[in-house]
């Protein structure tokens, strides 16, 4: 016999995990200069300064390529903050939050250049190494009171160099703590320390998002730009939603190398490195201590120590298709029109613009992630009916299973196609084993003119 919770919501045993509030403290490493996604990502990043505690900007210009000189450009990333200092009062009529050009200026930092996948890591980590960047590293963690998140876009020999003067100047207590701290996202691997880092410090949370079988086109971060609706990364996409007189945005590089005709056509939208930060926005989705449940940034699943390696997702969509790219594309309607609204809030002011709904699943509750017990072939109702949209619009409800990030065989047939509404009851199997769990995504999307989702996680664990 079935046994029913009580409807309307129960045990919520549910804490916030992450907290709409909650920012991560971020440092990001960028060869920017070099492959012109760099600078696309900065420019994304930048409309996003408010929902990070961003703690430094380190450029450094690897040696990989005779085709793109090893010198440091931290010019234009004044300049690209210049841009963002012109509009910078017009993001905060939407987000106060957003931190002026004259702090983010002060976070430029001059890293390693001619490091390469090459040349040994003794080139370019080691006594007399130390760089303005890898300086700052150690600084700022050292300082950090929670983790610190490293998003390496240009090969990570600041941050070996930063683990190998810590190392040096603290104490075993204060070394262990620094490690702790840590949470590195590797794009890739664009030097020698990568691996370095990786085997010498196997304690520190990492995540490497490379495909572990060799193909590069593979890799997690490529869903940036492969994969899924690739009219979402082309020119007429830019021309409508980027290049539209805010005066950073309409810096955005307009061409870059995709892959080739046979993988993206367009050579237009890239940002390779995005997947790093967008991993870490806290829209209810995403959980960067949980690499394993996917989310804006990718989907990782844990390998030797503290190390997280490319995952695959299969869609649900008819198409077959199984891949790591498909853990990021899947979500690039949403992150596309997301960052499309950003755009907007360059120019606009407040009433003109579009943001983003607040959806809650119980009555006055606004925690992002949650988690719930349930005994097996029991059933629970949820009710989202109280989210809202501080410009008035309509809302629009979608309840899905992740069956990927969970553990209960079989998830994926508990809500097959999705559900509709602002309320949804899941009844879990009668022999589902205890301690398995469901991933329950609600999605939130208004009817702005610039569409935007947010998102509740809901993680269900049979009792």
């Amino acid at each position: 016999m079935m046994r029913t919770l009580p409807s309307l919501l129960l045990i919520y045993l549910s804490t916030s995990l992450w907290l709409v509030a909650q920012r991560p403290a971020l440092i990001v490493t960028t060869d920017l200069g070099q492959d012109p996604d760099d600078e696309q990502s900065i420019i994304r990043l930048l409309h996003y300064a408010n929902d990070f505690e961003l703690l430094g900007l380190i450029v450094n210009a690897d040696a990989n390529n005779d085709y793109e000189a090893a010198v440091l450009n931290d010019t234009l990333l004044h300049e690209l903050i210049d841009a963002y200092g012109v509009m910078e009062d017009n993001l905060r009529l939407h987000d106060d939050r957003y931190p002026t050009a004259t702090r983010l200026h002060g976070l430029v930092k001059r890293g390693r250049a001619g490091n390469s996948v090459h040349r040994s890591v003794r080139h370019y980590v080691g006594k007399g190494m130390d760089t303005e960047g890898s300086d700052w590293v150690v600084r700022q963690v050292r300082a950090a009171t929670g983790p610190v998140h490293i998003a390496v876009w240009g090969g990570g020999a600041d941050v070996a160099q930063a683990l190998w003067s810590a190392e040096r100047r603290l104490n075993r207590r204060e070394l262990a703590a620094f490690l702790d701290r840590l949470r590195l996202y590797f794009i890739g691997k664009q030097d020698s320390s990568v691996d370095w880092i990786i085997s010498r410090y196997p304690e520190v949370h990492t995540v490497l998002a490379l495909d572990p079988g060799g193909d590069k086109w593979g890799s997690t971060y490529r869903g940036m730009f492969l994969g899924g609706d690739l009219d979402l990364t082309s020119r007429q996409w830019l021309d409508a939603y980027v290049l539209n007189g805010n005066p950073l945005a309409s810096r955005y590089p307009t061409e870059t190398y995709t892959g080739g005709d046979d993988r993206n056509p367009h050579r237009a939208l890239k940002e390779g490195d995005s997947p790093s930060f967008l991993y870490l926005i806290p829209n209810g989705l995403n959980h960067p201590e949980h690499p394993d449940w996917g989310g804006w940034g990718g989907r990782f699943t844990a390998a030797a120590g503290r190390l997280y390696v490319d995952a695959l997702d299969s869609l649900a969509d008819g198409s077959g298709e199984v891949s790591g790219i498909a853990t990021v594309h899947r979500w690039r309607p949403a992150f596309q029109r997301d960052f499309a609204a950003r755009v907007s809030w360059g120019v606009l002011n407040f009433e003109e613009a579009n943001h983003l709904p607040l959806p809650r699943v119980s009555a006055g509750d606004v925690a992002n992630i949650h988690t719930v017990t349930v005994p097996a072939g029991g059933a629970i109702t949820f009710d989202a009916g109280e989210s809202s949209d501080e410009d008035g619009d309509v809302l629009a409800y979608r309840w899905y299973v992740y069956p990927e990030a969970g553990s209960l065989e079989g998830a994926a047939d508990l809500l097959p196609t999705g559900v509709t509404g602002s309320t949804l009851t899941l009844t879990l199997p009668e022999l589902a084993p205890t301690g398995r769990t469901v991933h329950l995504i609600l999605e939130v999307t208004d009817e702005g003119e610039i569409p935007l989702t947010a998102y509740r996680r809901i993680v269900v664990t049979v009792e």
